[in-house]
């Protein structure tokens, strides 16, 4: 993420205007750090209120913000936490219900949205422009981006990061292939499946891509991180083989029963440059999945 912001290309607004903080000192907002800054800014402010209050009570929110900034909160994101948790669920029974503390609520609405910006992939942000955004917004009621455009600049961002990890991901997949295809008792398809036999069973092998198995599987990423596991869960899955991505469809086909094989599937032959939203597995990603086949169902 080192200096990232200077490799996306920015298609959104720069703002050359600025901002009063809480001291009045003046903050220009000059490049796209600072704008895209005050987009977060913007969009943490429209987090803020609805549906949970019908008021908020911004002085507090934004000081939660800026104490959290510091690292100084008055109280910790898991009482915070617990204290929106209590009245939401207090909400949900009684629609009509008012907070008693409204400050004390939105301190804690201010701890958790700061918290969420405190994320490592916005570690390039500048803080004090995320709380000028917000004072904007709550107090003044005069944002110098829309919502509309603020959620453009943020995706644009996100985008950013997306094709930058998508490519990463690549070059490391290849260089960690071809290291892998060196390796003694390693075999390469000319899909480039690569697998190793960690124990060979004598059981049939599966017909067609039609076939129905039973296996246990643990799946981690190259650099040893494991994010699916059949075994953790104590429960083997059960799946045909063309309802799975092609590298297992490939690889399954060749195992006997009872074996146990493990496969390095580069990312074409898995889940490719869009895997699901929001999951371990990144753009482009490499993947291992030791596999055991225990039966074929049908």
């Amino acid at each position: 993420m080192k200096n990232l912001l200077f490799l996306i290309p920015f298609v959104g607004i720069i703002l050359a205007s600025s901002c009063s903080s809480n001291n009045n000192e003046i903050l220009d907002l000059e490049d796209f750090n600072d704008t895209l800054s005050y987009a977060l800014g913007i969009l943490a402010a429209e987090g803020a209120g609805e549906p949970y209050f019908s008021s908020i009570d911004s002085e507090r929110l934004i000081q939660a913000c800026q104490d959290n900034f510091a690292d100084n909160t008055e109280v910790t994101f898991e009482e915070a936490s617990t204290q929106l948790s209590v009245y939401m669920g207090q909400k949900q029974s009684n629609p009509e219900a008012e907070p008693e503390d409204l400050p004390g609520l939105s301190y804690a609405m201010g701890v958790m949205i700061s918290s969420q910006l405190k994320d490592p992939s916005f570690k390039e942000m500048k803080t004090e422009v995320i709380v000028c955004a917000l004072r904007e917004k709550l107090e003044l009621d005069a944002p110098r981006l829309s919502y509309e455009d603020a959620t453009q600049i943020f995706g644009e961002y996100m985008e950013g990061i997306e094709a930058m990890e998508a490519e990463a991901n690549l070059a490391e997949g290849e260089a960690f292939l071809a290291a892998n295809a060196e390796k003694d008792g390693v075999i390469v398809t000319d899909s480039g499946l690569q697998f190793e036999v960690v124990e060979q069973g004598d059981g049939p092998k599966p017909a067609s891509a039609g076939a129905k198995v039973r296996v246990h599987y643990t799946g981690t990423l190259i650099d040893g991180t494991k994010f699916d596991s059949s075994v953790d869960r104590g429960q083997p899955a059960e799946f045909y083989l063309n309802q799975v991505i092609p590298g297992w469809t490939e690889g399954l086909q060749l195992m006997n029963t009872g074996s146990k094989y493990r496969f390095y599937i580069p990312s074409d032959i898995a889940y490719g440059a869009n895997p699901r939203p929001g999951g371990p597995i990144g753009p482009n990603a490499t993947l291992i999945f030791d596999v055991e086949l225990i039966e074929i169902i049908e």
